[in-house]
């Protein structure tokens, strides 16, 4: 069939009329449905990031390859039914490294000192080990200027015995007091942990001995 045919039968099929009536209302649906959508996007992002800021966190077992369950950002989410366990041995000395939240937060384009007093470790019903854990002040540095690494402050250790309690919670004015900030980086940090656990001598990681953690956080009481 010659193309011009075709062309004049599908026109008279869908009067000019009709298909401009169809379209017009589309275009403001498809507009407000987009909308809605980058809305809902935005905000579960927002909500996301109160809870879990995008800071670094690394499992040096890569447990996850032997339960894909195990994963070290789990620690962060404050969900109690998701876990980090320790399933491989460590390729580092530490088996997991966690920064928090920062010393200060911006108010007004200003630094102010935020009001963290506390930092809880809740590890597992099941985990009777004991954990190494070490608080650090990890350098705030302006990476668009400065290309190097930030510097880490080890700021104590503490031996956690999840046999007497399965929920620790440490001051942390007994660590360190943020002082006054002028401008970014100046005086700012960020707080954050590793952990080892003392596994005794053990030749592997035992799911069943309850090398587990549900989750760790700073809160302002």
């Amino acid at each position: 069939m010659p193309q011009g045919v075709s062309s004049h039968i599908f026109d008279s099929m869908i009067p000019k009329s009709l298909l401009s009536k169809i379209l017009v209302p589309i275009f403001p649906i498809a507009i407000i449905t987009g909308n809605l959508y980058l809305f809902n996007t935005t905000k579960n992002k927002i909500e996301a990031f109160t809870i879990q800021p995008p800071f670094l966190s690394f499992d040096f077992t890569n447990s996850y390859l032997s339960n894909k369950d195990s994963r070290i950002g789990h620690l962060l989410d404050r969900n109690p039914y998701t876990t980090w366990t320790k399933l491989r041995h460590s390729n580092r000395e530490e088996d997991f490294f966690l920064e928090l939240r920062q010393t200060h937060h911006l108010k007004e384009n200003k630094p102010e000192i935020s009001k963290w007093k506390t930092l809880h470790v809740v590890g597992c019903k099941q985990t009777l080990e004991k954990l190494k854990l070490g608080l650090i002040l990890r350098e705030s540095i302006d990476m668009d200027k400065e290309l190097r690494m930030p510097k880490d402050r080890i700021l104590g250790e503490r031996v956690l015995n999840f046999s007497e309690s399965k929920h620790f919670k440490i001051p942390l004015e007994s660590y360190y007091r943020p002082e006054a900030s002028l401008e970014f980086p100046q005086k700012m940090f960020i707080w954050t942990v590793n952990g080892t656990w003392i596994t005794k001598g053990q030749s592997y990681p035992n799911e069943k001995k309850g090398f587990c953690l549900e989750d760790i956080w700073l809160s302002e009481d």
